[in-house]
């Protein structure tokens, strides 16, 4: 009897294997990841403003750019807003967290005019899509920045470290400069003086940034002379298995 019961049974058994897999791929399947990042960006007509995400949505064509309606970037500090017009959407890389698979992707925007510097502290990207879906996603800090008669900095190498490899961001960026600048203060961004060291041409910038993602940023020089010298941004490290580093993880229902 106890045979037969298992004979029964098994099938039972393995009905509710299938359905409880259907179930978990369902659920992998609907959610949008962003990372609190340090999004500066220096004012040039070639520049473009970048902004990832991750999803587990593999059905949803995002890399089409027929997909999205508008993008409005919100200071969630205030009423301020900004439309960004899109350029380009790329895809990245896989990673896996927390057991599911996410796909990174790149929103590449067109850098708007500028008549004032922009600094959102608190900053979400408002996406509307063309079925009228909309998600608001929390992405940092936003601040973009102008800068009048500004000279390119003359550099022989660009690097950056970390303190230790498992950090979420980088700690310095390094410059080693063709000639010798007198240098006053550095910037990394709209107000954003940042401490530094300079020895036989080799610039070392110290990030003091921690609770933001730091990866891609602009450097602007002040000489002693009154004088700007700036580095557009420049994408310092690609991290293939970001969201196993960072504490600090947005997450959305994707439907």
């Amino acid at each position: 009897m106890k045979k037969n019961l298992l004979i029964i049974l098994l099938p039972i058994l393995i009905i509710i294997l299938i359905i409880l897999a259907i179930d978990n791929k369902k659920e992998q399947d609907k959610y949008l990841l962003t990372i609190n990042t340090l999004n500066n960006y220096l004012f040039d007509k070639d520049q473009s403003i970048n902004i990832n995400f991750y999803s587990s949505n593999l059905k949803f064509p995002f890399e089409n750019n027929d997909s999205y309606e508008s993008f409005i970037i919100k200071d969630n500090n205030s009423d301020n807003k900004l439309k960004l017009e899109l350029n380009n959407v790329t895809y990245s890389h896989t990673e896996e967290y927390l057991g599911n698979k996410y796909d990174m992707y790149t929103l590449m925007f067109k850098i708007p005019n500028l008549e004032n510097d922009i600094n959102y502290d608190n900053a979400s990207l408002l996406i509307t899509f063309f079925d009228q879906k909309k998600f608001e996603l929390e992405i940092g800090n936003f601040n973009l920045m102008y800068l009048d008669y500004k000279t390119s900095l003359d550099w022989k190498s660009i690097d950056s470290k970390k303190i230790d490899n498992n950090d979420l961001s980088i700690s310095k960026i390094i410059i080693e400069l063709n000639k010798e600048i007198n240098i006053s203060n550095i910037f990394i961004g709209s107000n954003m003086e940042t401490d530094f060291t300079y020895n036989d041409n080799v610039l070392a910038i110290n990030i003091k940034e921690k609770e933001l993602y730091v990866y891609n940023l602009p450097v602007i020089i002040k000489s002693e002379e009154d004088k700007y010298y700036y580095l557009n941004n420049h994408k310092y490290v690609k991290d293939y298995n970001l969201l196993s580093k960072t504490k600090d993880i947005n997450k959305y229902e994707f439907d």
